[in-house]
């Protein structure tokens, strides 16, 4: 198959997974369900996307010629950017057996889920690179790793799934990796076992039926988007800031509604009140400290946070405990740290929240 004919293949099963679903504009309306799947995607679906082989080379044009450069590849998988109008989730399936996809598959759409088939490494590294939101990446292990991992890495194919996890997990880090393989050996299993808290899994194609597999990536999902936490959002003017916290919180990571003090009714009590009322049932704080208040200092002014922010701060400091982790300070550029709180480790949110979404994740992992 010649590579044109290749990139259609793939095209074409990425259509014949989303018949029901609209081919629409890169660009659709705003606020629309295309929009938000559109988010999905990163970066412009002209321009290449780069790909390193071993040794760190660019091999883009190695493997779609010259003159393409990865183009072609790239906008084979932006394609997906213009579909609109879905809220299925959507799993990654490398398997480079086409008969293994052609059981497994079927079943994990029966039970609601939009699969991806690829059958390379390329092609996986090349859908991770464009889709953000894949709920969880199904991994082959025995299939050839070149020119991406050498004989060495791989031990001449028998662990390419392993280092395709490691490296996919950089692009998807909200995504549970499941290998389905026929391997036995203790070195592949190692790394699934070791994230088995992370949602990983590890599972013999001898010991699971397509509809036995089916129904353990629907636990493993289900577990995942059960993360029972209950969050508390101390802010100050960054409206912008904490909206995106809270709606990454909810319906990123599948918290309970975050409590945000000022969407709650007073119903008669002090302000006081209302806030020991609310932040004595919660789990964890998330502080969130912008330089909104401009003030004198030695060297001319600085922006600190809002007194009420560093209030509610020393308050779940002193309910939560500090070292317990369960307080997670949130800081903008050009924000004055008190010195109290000098060597106190906060999470950085001035390129965005999401941004720090893996940072904000691990934290809410570490405690759940």
């Amino acid at each position: 198959m010649s590579g044109e004919d290749d990139n259609n293949y793939a095209l074409s099963q990425i259509e014949a997974a989303m018949p029901e679903l609209r081919y629409g504009e890169l660009h659709p309306e705003e606020g629309s369900e295309a929009e938000e799947v559109g988010e999905s995607f990163i970066g412009d679906p002209d321009e290449p996307i780069p790909l390193t082989g071993q040794g760190g080379r660019d091999i883009s044009s190695d493997l779609v010629g010259e003159e393409a450069a990865g183009t072609s590849w790239g906008l084979d998988y932006a394609r997906l950017a213009r579909y609109g109008g879905t809220r299925k989730r959507v799993i990654l399936f490398v398997e480079d057996d086409q008969d293994a996809a052609d059981d497994y598959r079927p079943a994990l759409q029966d039970a609601g889920y939009r699969v991806i088939h690829v059958d390379s490494v390329e092609k996986a590294k090349l859908a991770a690179a464009r889709f953000r939101h894949f709920e969880a990446v199904v991994l082959d292990i025995r299939m050839e790793g070149q020119p991406f991992f050498g004989p060495s890495e791989t031990g001449g194919r028998r662990h390419t799934g392993v280092c395709l996890g490691r490296e996919l997990v950089n692009d998807l880090p909200d995504a549970r990796f499941i290998a389905l393989t026929n391997s036995t050996e203790a070195f592949d299993a190692a790394w699934f076992e070791a994230n088995h808290g992370s949602g990983y899994r590890f599972c013999s194609k001898r010991d699971f039926s397509p509809e036995q597999f089916a129904r353990l990536v629907d636990r493993v999902l289900k577990e995942k988007n059960e993360m029972n936490i209950k969050t508390f959002i101390v802010h100050g003017h960054d409206k912008e800031a904490w909206l995106d916290l809270k709606n990454y919180l909810q319906n990123r990571l599948h918290t309970p509604e975050p409590i945000v003090l000022k969407e709650k009714a007073t119903v008669g009590n002090t302000i006081i009140e209302k806030f020991e009322k609310y932040a004595n049932d919660i789990d964890v704080a998330f502080v969130i400290m912008t330089p909104d208040d401009l003030v004198d200092a030695p060297g001319g002014k600085v922006g600190r946070a809002r007194q009420n922010v560093l209030f509610e701060l020393g308050y779940f400091v002193g309910s939560l405990r500090r070292k317990s982790g369960r307080v997670v300070l949130l800081t903008k550029k050009g924000t004055d740290i008190p010195s109290d709180l000098a060597g106190v480790g906060h999470i950085d949110i001035t390129n965005g929240v999401l941004a720090a979404g893996e940072e904000i994740r691990i934290e809410l992992q570490a405690i759940g």
